[in-house]
């Protein structure tokens, strides 16, 4: 599925390390999310309701901007 890929986003830094480890032919395929505002997406798992809302607003902000520079 990854070699398909044409752009990996993935939510942390340490997941692009991760992921191009585990399938080197990623290299360069494997971008953090929140590229174009230098931040990550932390997991908001065990966390209250508005930890969650707080990552989907984050999410779909970091989403739009990637949307702006690739279309």
């Amino acid at each position: 599925m990854a070699r398909a890929a044409e752009l990996i986003l993935v939510p942390e830094r340490k997941q692009i390390a991760a992921i191009e480890q585990m399938a080197p032919h990623t290299r360069g395929k494997v971008h953090l999310l929140g590229k174009w505002e230098d931040s990550e997406v932390a997991d908001p798992y065990g966390g209250h309701e508005v930890t969650y809302r707080e990552s989907f607003r984050l999410i779909e902000r970091l989403v739009h901007g990637w949307l702006n520079k690739i279309w």
